[in-house]
């Protein structure tokens, strides 16, 4: 149990990190960054399913809902979408510094 929080607590550190950029790694290079390489994620997981952790943490969460509300964090557009309006905004500025204003 203790070594399931431990993996919980840096795997939240990692995640709430704020970094504006956005890294693809392989998971050894994941578990070196979040100083998880040396838990067995395997057993872990076994752990988890058979004790039914999941299911009891579901049935105690609908028992105690939480009072404490989270503040929201503004959504920081990602992915295809915000590459493509980045592309727009470079095209449009190219566009009326060429003189051809608007297409």
């Amino acid at each position: 149990m203790l070594q399931l929080i431990y993996v919980l607590q840096k795997l939240v550190r990692l995640l709430s990190a704020n970094e504006e950029t956005v890294t693809v790694k392989l998971l050894p290079d994941f578990l070196l960054t979040a100083e998880i390489d040396n838990i067995n994620l395997y057993k872990l997981l076994e752990f988890s399913t058979r004790t039914r952790l999941a299911n009891k943490l579901r049935g105690y969460l609908q028992k105690f809902e939480p009072s404490v509300s989270l503040p929201d964090k503004p959504k920081v557009k990602a992915g295809v979408s915000s590459f493509l309006q980045k592309i727009n905004k470079k095209d449009e500025g190219v566009q009326e510094v060429a003189g051809l204003g608007k297409v």
